[in-house]
């Protein structure tokens, strides 16, 4: 049982598995609480009804210091400066070596196209596990601020840097055509 919702609760949205301690110094406000609450109520929890998976938040909010370590960029949303605000997550329950099945990335952008003007940005990021070590595989949603007024999809492949594309399908094919 969470304190948000059923499935969720706002410690999760305080989370680093690399950086525990400059989490820990982390201060929340009364905002960002407010923020967490509806990031929950309007994406994550209709995402976890939905698919009936377990949804598991990897990265919430970041202050500056947490932000610089994980290469965060300076005005990110997940730093929940005035208004803004981010959460990436997996579902979880797949093999490591499965991409985000069509099935939940297409149910996770229905929730998040239904109410999307509360969202600036939706992301995939395409996983990546040529090192060794499990990267992407994720979804990163930003809330909408005052100053937004596009919604914006992406698709990202992290190989050597960042590549973004506007569609699924090219970005699966890029990603197919690295894997093969």
């Amino acid at each position: 049982m969470g304190d948000i919702s059923r499935n969720f609760s706002y410690s999760e949205f305080k989370i680093s598995a690399s950086y525990p301690k400059v989490v820990a110094a982390i201060q929340l406000s009364k905002l960002d609480n407010y923020k967490f609450f509806w990031m929950t109520h309007l994406f994550l929890q209709p995402s976890r009804d939905i698919t009936e998976k377990k949804i598991v938040v990897t990265s919430g909010i970041r202050r500056g210091e947490l932000n610089g370590l994980v290469g965060g960029v300076r005005n990110s949303d997940h730093c929940y400066n005035r208004f803004s605000a981010a959460v990436d997550f997996r579902v979880m329950g797949k093999t490591k070596t499965d991409i985000l099945t069509r099935q939940y990335l297409d149910v996770i952008y229905r929730v998040c196209r239904r109410r999307r003007e509360y969202v600036k940005q939706f992301i995939y990021y395409y996983p990546d596990w040529r090192d060794g070590r499990e990267r992407g595989d994720f979804i990163h949603i930003a809330l909408r601020d005052k100053t937004t007024r596009i919604w914006e999809v992406m698709y990202c492949v992290a190989r050597e840097g960042r590549t973004y594309f506007n569609s699924r399908q090219e970005a699966e094919e890029h990603w197919r055509g690295l894997n093969t």
